[in-house]
């Protein structure tokens, strides 16, 4: 006869991974307890928890290795977990992270005058990121791959301006356009 035993467990350190622009749930994302080699995935939802640590402080390494290059790597340190009276988990915020996006961003202006172009094209050779340029000729392009891509910037009776750019994982870079 199978005996069946229930165990009661406390989540220590609990969290959500959100993407940092978006503020949209990142699932799949890989949540590590450094010195404890613990790991956990994030749900759909990108909560994530950690049950039955010992009270104590913690280093949280959050990253999302199936998106790619498409997300930095982010540590926490100081994510402590302390007991109340009661014997209940106190839980520390800290530990939801905001991932960053690999990104460019520039302003697209007319080389005439300097003036922002609004609506003006803005993509990435060879992929599906695309945007316009808002009024004040800003845009942004967000979760692209690390590497050197081709970004492209034209508008209605204007020449088309193109220039490789490098990106980092989880970092902005400025690619600013001037066109004739």
């Amino acid at each position: 006869m199978a005996v069946v035993e229930i165990v009661r467990r406390k989540a220590a350190i609990a969290g959500f991974v959100t993407d940092a622009i978006t503020g949209l749930a990142i699932s799949n994302a890989v949540v590590k307890i450094t010195a404890k080699n613990l790991e956990r995935e994030a749900g759909p939802d990108g909560f994530f928890y950690f049950p039955d640590l010992r009270a104590g402080t913690y280093t949280l390494t959050v990253s999302a290795p199936v998106l790619g290059s498409r997300y930095g790597v982010v540590k926490i340190t100081g994510v402590s977990v302390q007991n109340a009276v009661d014997g209940r988990p106190i839980f520390n915020t800290k530990a939801s992270v905001r991932l960053p996006p690999t990104r460019v961003s520039g302003t697209v202006t007319r080389s005439s005058d300097g003036q922002p172009l609004v609506k003006a094209a803005v993509r990435v050779l060879g992929g599906e990121a695309k945007c316009l340029t808002d009024q004040n000729g800003k845009y942004v392009l967000t979760g692209l791959y690390a590497g050197t891509p081709t970004v492209q910037a034209s508008a209605a009776d204007r020449a088309t301006s193109a220039k490789k750019v490098t990106l980092a994982a989880g970092q902005e870079t400025v690619a600013d356009f001037s066109l004739a």
